[in-house]
């Protein structure tokens, strides 16, 4: 459950991201702990102390008879736009968001009197952006896995239509031990509201009233504030006194599949994965070439801003130690991990074996011509693929993955947000006796599903020997010393890659 005090009863409602076009981004979502039932005291200006009850009617569970997409129809609302603040570059226009209704008033009952109250959330875009009428608690509240997860996405997956999930409050646990502090978001806690109102003997007589949030400040960390909106505001992230973000998510889970390849007796490198990237299937990628081994793959499921999530090794072959030529190349592939378990095995086994039966076709010197690009590097869903050539055994290479924007501008037609996985080690020495300092990006889409227009096609598999990349050039610079075989030009190890200027489609 969470921590909210006894006098409350709260619900938590997972709210879905959205983008320009209104599409629902199941890969993004927050969850907010709402308060329904508040208890509390007051005291008269006799001294008396009396306890009360409010209680609010929120609307927002798609499940119930009283649902109303737009909030209830008692209060004023604002829509505050919650983002990534790793890739965002205008956080009062962003390409994608989380939609938030706040409230900056509302209409209630006391006995047979009606009320009103009035909120200073004070967004950016106004002039009085300061709030003298609050102390706050900034702090910075950081991904982690819940007890709705499976839940939630069943619900989404079976209506795509579906924006919002709601469980009671009492049902809603954390798991502490999934933390991921890649992805988070900044908001401001409330401690004291001073409000003013009127009563039958004082006119705006002044009030202090202590929120009991503490076990919110407890589950959270101080903020840093290195980001920050317009006006140093939203982010950190001002929301009205009734409701809390609790938990977020902003990148998606994805399949990573690393394609071993060597043509030496088929020896896996060995990979040492951090927790909570879970492994999925090791398997062969058949070869038809006979003078070649087949590859071997090896499948992992990993949120795609877990930062540095994997070292491999490339091993030794008993009686081979210290051959230069006795080298592997890695081939990674990034693919939408929203699916099944065993449709995502099956497309990630298709798509490799195509990919790599392709590969192994240049390098056994069958013409390429036989093939038709980029049918046969874009397995479905793939959203990145990259490749690391001829690595000498003993290597160790860290792998890194992100999510994050990636050109210059701030366009969001293609979209500058997308999966990068990617190898961050220092110059090695190659199959040639060479020296390679870099890796080569064979192809990438952008779009969340892996289904949209296919980008930057390297030299390796587009048609030919050495054609030019279809590629931006601040992805195409040398990184070899020209004793290596392939790639000959790439993008040389550095975290994070380089911001490119656009994005080639292919053909």
């Amino acid at each position: 459950m969470t921590n909210a005090p006894e006098t409350r009863k709260t619900h938590v409602i997972r709210i879905l991201g959205t983008n320009r076009d209104g599409d629902v981004l199941s890969h993004m979502w927050a969850d907010v702990e709402r308060m329904d039932v508040v208890k509390y005291a007051t005291q008269d200006s006799d001294g008396f102390w009396q306890g009360q009850q409010r209680q609010l009617r929120w609307q927002d569970d798609p499940t119930a008879d009283d649902y109303s997409p737009d909030g209830n129809p008692a209060r004023v609302l604002d829509t505050v736009k919650l983002c990534n603040p790793q890739g965002t570059e205008d956080f009062s226009d962003p390409d994608e968001w989380i939609p938030l209704l706040i409230i900056r008033s509302l209409r209630s009952r006391q006995g047979d009197a009606g009320t009103q109250d009035r909120h200073r959330n004070n967004p950016p875009d106004t002039e009085d952006i300061l709030n003298d009428a609050r102390v706050v608690e900034t702090r910075r509240i950081v991904h982690a896995g819940t007890s709705i997860d499976a839940d939630a996405s069943a619900a989404f997956e079976a209506d795509p239509t579906l924006k919002a999930f709601v469980v009671p409050g009492e049902t809603y646990t954390k798991d502490d031990s999934t933390q991921d502090d890649s992805q988070y978001v900044e908001h401001e806690v409330i401690t004291y509201l001073k409000p003013s109102g009127n009563d039958e003997d004082v006119s705006g007589r002044n009030q202090q009233i202590k929120l009991l949030n503490q076990y919110l400040i407890d589950e959270s960390e101080p903020a840093q504030l290195d980001v920050t909106g317009p006006n140093g505001l939203n982010p950190p992230y001002r929301l009205d006194p009734f409701q809390n973000i609790v938990n977020i998510n902003f990148a998606p889970n994805v399949i990573v599949v690393f394609v071993d390849l060597n043509a030496h007796p088929p020896t896996p490198s060995r990979f040492v994965a951090i927790d909570g990237v879970t492994l999925l299937e090791s398997f062969s990628v058949h070869v038809t070439n006979p003078t070649l081994s087949d590859a071997i793959g090896t499948a992992y499921k990993v949120n795609a801003a877990a930062g540095a999530f994997m070292t491999a090794t490339i091993p030794n072959y008993p009686g081979n130690e210290g051959i230069p030529e006795n080298s592997h190349s890695v081939h990674v592939f990034a693919i939408d991990g929203s699916l099944s378990l065993a449709a995502n095995l099956a497309r990630v086994r298709t798509g490799t074996s195509l990919v790599m039966a392709a590969h192994y076709a240049l390098q056994g010197g069958v013409d390429f011509g036989a093939w038709t690009a980029p049918a046969q590097v874009d397995p479905p869903g793939l959203l990145w693929s990259a490749l690391l050539a001829t690595v000498t055994i003993g290597t160790v290479i860290p792998w890194k993955i992100r999510y994050g924007r990636h050109r210059a501008d701030n366009r969001s037609d293609p979209r500058n947000v997308m999966v990068q996985c990617y190898p961050t080690g220092t110059p090695y020495v190659n199959a040639g006796g060479g020296r390679t300092f870099g890796f080569e990006v064979v192809v990438y889409r952008l779009d969340p599903k892996g289904t949209g227009p296919v980008y930057g096609v390297g030299d390796n598999f587009a048609g030919d020997d050495n054609p030019p990349k279809r590629i931006d050039p601040a992805w195409n610079v040398p990184i070899d010393d020209g004793g290596g075989l392939i790639p000959d030009t790439g993008i040389p190890f550095q975290d994070p890659l380089p911001l490119i200027r656009t994005d080639v489609v292919w053909p």
